[in-house]
């Protein structure tokens, strides 16, 4: 997982999220490490089919936003959900807004003027496993418990264990993510009839995730 992953149990491990060295005991020794987390069937399933390796949907790097741009996603596109330029610089719905004032600045007390976010935090990806209730549930209150701001650092979704059933749990989450730009299934290959529910899905949070374009197969295939 990339540096600057957004920090959470059940998503990203606090170990995860950094590289750093924690605090040593007096005795010299590394605190304990957190307990693991225990993800669902789809995720233990994926790992022992695969020794342990990584598929190549994982191997993918993480993507580019913004273009190195600061003023990216601070105007409003014209065309709105209708805008076919996949590197669109401008925002299309309210909830994608980065603050004009904070992207020149880095500071802003504002809090309706978009999301207080630069663009070198935009590097964020978590995880869930949709076949644990579990992880469902936990993703799912940790992602409400973080600001606007912290949740729209995340720019790609790993998901074990999609199914039709599952769904609503996933547009759940989903809708907590403003500038998720690519959704990662490393446990499906594309097939005609996942790819066109999945369709469904992002049509049915267009204003939430408007940057929401790329679904990624379990052999890499967008």
């Amino acid at each position: 997982m990339a540096a600057g992953v957004l920090a959470q149990d059940g998503i990203a491990s606090p170990a995860s999220a950094s590289t750093a060295p924690g605090p040593y005991s007096a005795d010299g020794m590394p605190p304990p490490a957190p307990p693991m987390r225990v993800r669902g069937t789809a995720a233990a399933e994926l790992l022992a089919a695969t020794g342990g390796r990584p598929c190549p949907a994982l191997l993918r790097p993480l993507p580019s936003v913004g273009g190195h741009d600061n003023a990216w996603n601070t105007h409003r596109c014209h065309d709105a959900r209708k805008c076919a330029d996949r590197a669109c610089r401008f925002y299309h719905s309210d909830y994608e807004k980065r603050c004009e004032v904070f992207a020149r600045s880095g500071v802003c007390q504002g809090q309706t003027c978009g999301l207080h976010v630069g663009l070198h935090e935009l590097n964020g990806s978590l995880e869930v496993d949709l076949s644990s209730s579990v992880d469902v549930c936990s993703t799912i209150q940790d992602l409400s418990a973080k600001t606007q701001h912290e949740r729209a650092k995340v720019v790609r979704i790993v998901v074990y264990g999609f199914e039709a059933l599952r769904a609503t749990a996933l547009k759940r989450i989903l809708g907590q993510l403003p500038l998720l730009h690519e959704l990662v299934l490393p446990d499906l290959v594309r097939e005609l009839n996942v790819a066109v529910f999945l369709c469904n899905i992002m049509e049915d949070v267009p204003l939430l995730t408007p940057r929401l374009r790329d679904v990624v197969f379990k052999d890499g295939v967008v």
